[in-house]
């Protein structure tokens, strides 16, 4: 449903007989809901229409979409909301490698449901038919993520054990790192390591089997078999299916935990707010503005894009709470010592502070040492060597199997099929292999006396060159581009590309702004691009969800940044500048 790019008709506040509407039907529909959405929380209600033309109420708190509510009424929780209350829905368990089908729009088919792992019998929950479902996954090395997908059961839970687990199960609706998902924070699904199976199927609330397990009531329940768990030292009183290993384990490991969050807990009482606060303002100086970034520099950007980013997890800064009480007062206490100033503050207008210039020989600088400052974004666990490899997007040309070049590649790979992907190496690799294998070629040349050769080519001649034979085949192909973004997601298209294009606009008060249209179309995420410029250049950037001409959102630019964003594009996204149109509207430098 959330795939491809929505478009927003309406975001509005909720009243608060709205929102006690809402939090009463979500306490009946959804077990435990209520708990998820704080009286305090800014709500909102975002109607969307999808790319079918469905209509979907969002139902967002604190800008995370929590809920959403589709066209027959049914209520739905998102990823975020089962992150933080995986009861609230059954799970189903799948390979990593079945998520895959998922993301490429396919229902879950019900061999692909985990029965056993482990040497354990998963515990199957019971629903009706229709009813929402989660789908989370279990690793190669035994770790669950999720729950990563929200679904819809296309049959009971009993008609699913009936079948033999066979035939068509779920029906996908939503799902981690969809659009509905960009929408949020775009955080990441916990990982859990597999180091029970029944506590992960209590974290993940899946009705169990008394025969097979014992009972798991929360927390108080988990302690409690634990220190039962600590009297089952004898051989003798073990399973023999090994069970209390495993339970023992899981005690060590909950029982770490707890210590780590106790000690946790007192090192954070330790220190002081000014003492956070100074800390997170040098990792921010060092690690998030760093010394390549232009001044002077925003300093409401430089507290929200840098600083707040920096504080540990688990910590909050509350500059209230600080002797300084306001950021411009922290500042100005920094930067007053003549002979050791930090930095130093220019106004640029009334109200509007900039970081002029940041002393990097500061003693306090060249000492400092990290421990649990943030400095970088939260990246996915379980892909974080393939984050690393790929951190740009990457677009390869290729090209789609038709009609008249089926007969002859499927004779060479029979598991061809109409519509399949291939790059130019592999296109060229199974012609070669056609003319080899019927003894076609004649040195440079190809013959063209193999009737389905020449039905493809339409050539009266008897030879033709190499490449000039496979630039005609391909020319009956069509023309295909696979964009690999920064985070993993694959997108395939036909046809060519729309140019990432720069347009300069003059506003009111004649302001230049620059708008750039088409950056979702390269893998390229329009928010953190607007962000990176915003650090770049010291300048706004928003993005707007919908703009004519435009394929996806549009980032708008304070000024003429065409430059900057153009090199941006080119050095750091690795963007070819065949794809980027009006580079040339960047203003012309002074001699």
């Amino acid at each position: 449903m959330f795939r491809k790019q929505f478009a927003i008709k309406s975001n509005t506040n909720m009243k608060t007989s709205e929102r006690k509407k809402l939090a009463g039907r979500l306490s009946n529909g959804l077990l435990g809901a209520s708990d998820l959405f704080p009286a305090k929380a800014q709500a909102a209600l975002l109607k969307l229409t999808t790319f079918t033309d469905s209509s979907v109420n969002v139902f967002s708190f604190d800008k995370v979409p929590m809920a959403f509510e589709v066209d027959d009424g049914t209520l739905y929780p998102t990823v975020y909301a089962l992150w933080k209350a995986p009861q609230l829905l059954p799970t189903l368990l799948i390979h990593e490698n079945v998520l895959n089908f998922l993301e490429r729009g396919a229902d879950l088919m019900l061999p692909g449901v985990i029965r056993l792992t482990g040497g354990h019998e998963v515990p199957f929950p019971q629903f009706p038919k229709g009813a929402p479902i989660a789908i989370g996954t279990i690793s190669s090395n035994g770790h669950v993520k999720g729950p990563v997908v929200v679904g819809r059961a296309l049959m009971s839970s009993a008609d699913m054990i009936g079948s033999g687990m066979q035939g068509k199960g779920v029906e996908v609706v939503h799902m981690y790192r969809d659009c509905l998902w960009e929408l949020g924070p775009r955080e990441h699904p916990p990982v859990t390591a597999d180091i029970s199976l029944a506590v992960l199927m209590q974290k993940m609330r899946v009705p169990m089997n008394e025969e097979d397990f014992p009972p798991l009531e929360g927390s108080a329940a988990l302690k409690e078999a634990a220190a039962s768990s600590k009297h089952a030292t004898s051989p003798a009183d073990q399973p023999a299916s090994g069970k209390g290993v495993e339970e023992e384990v899981a005690t060590k490991s909950l029982e770490a935990a707890e210590e780590g969050e106790e000690k946790e807990a007192d090192d954070g009482m330790d220190e002081s707010p000014e003492q956070l606060l100074y800390r997170c303002f040098l990792a921010a100086l060092i690690h998030r503005l760093t010394k390549q970034a232009q001044f002077p520099f925003d300093v409401g950007q430089f507290y929200s894009r840098c600083l707040l980013p920096c504080v540990p997890v688990g910590r909050r800064l509350d500059m209230k709470k600080t002797k300084y009480k306001k950021f411009s007062t922290f500042l100005t206490e920094v930067g007053q010592n003549a002979d050791v100033w930090l930095v130093r503050i220019v106004q640029k207008a009334k109200g509007v502070d900039m970081i002029a210039e940041v002393n990097w020989a500061h003693p306090d600088l060249k000492s400092f040492t990290l421990t649990d400052e943030k400095i970088t974004d939260d990246v996915d666990p379980s892909n974080s060597s393939a984050s690393a490899a790929s951190s740009v997007p990457q677009i390869v040309e290729g090209f789609s199997v038709t009609e008249p070049v089926l007969a002859l590649l499927k004779s060479v790979d029979s598991s061809i099929s109409k519509g399949d992907y291939l790059d130019l190496a592999s296109t060229r690799a199974l012609v070669t292999e056609y003319v080899k294998t019927r003894n076609l070629h004649h040195g440079k040349n190809v013959s063209l006396g193999d009737p389905v050769l020449a039905h493809l080519i339409n050539s009266n001649a008897e030879q033709m060159p190499w490449n000039d034979m496979l630039q005609k085949i391909l020319t009956r192909m069509t023309k295909t581009y696979r964009i690999v973004s920064a985070d993993g997601r694959v997108t395939t298209r036909k046809g060519d590309l729309p140019k990432l294009t720069f347009k300069v606009e003059t506003r009111s008060g004649n302001k230049k702004v620059t708008l750039v249209n088409n950056v979702i179309v390269y893998g390229i995420e329009p928010k953190d691009f607007a962000r990176k410029i915003q650090i770049g250049v010291a300048t706004s950037a928003t993005v707007n969800q919908q703009a004519p001409q435009c394929e996806g959102p549009q980032v708008l630019i304070q000024g003429n940044q065409v430059d900057f964003v153009g090199r941006l594009l080119l050095e750091d996204y690795g963007l070819n500048k065949k794809f980027i149109s009006g580079l040339e509207l960047a203003p012309k430098k002074k001699k």
